[in-house]
């Protein structure tokens, strides 16, 4: 049996996208209350705007964010990493 057939990359792909929308959502909310706020982020200040981009990228990727993991990844580690 293909090991690659029973990966459950649709699970992982939804969860990878959970966890990225949340580090993205938490590097935004300390960069715009940290000393120097990078001003491409200052529109995330109002919570509305945070709020619409993320239900956005949750509405346009439905299955979640691609993950590119193939039978040429043999090394777990890298790809718990990667992942």
């Amino acid at each position: 049996m293909d090991p690659w057939s029973t990966f459950p990359y649709k699970m992982i792909q939804k969860r990878y996208q959970a966890l990225l929308i949340e580090h993205l959502k938490d590097y935004i909310r300390k960069d715009i209350q940290s000393d120097n706020p990078d001003p491409e982020l200052k529109a995330f200040s109002e919570s509305s705007v945070m709020k619409s981009f993320f239900d956005d990228l949750w509405k346009e990727y439905q299955n979640g964010f691609f993950l590119h993991i193939t039978e040429e990844r043999k090394n777990l580690k890298q790809t718990a990493a990667y992942v």
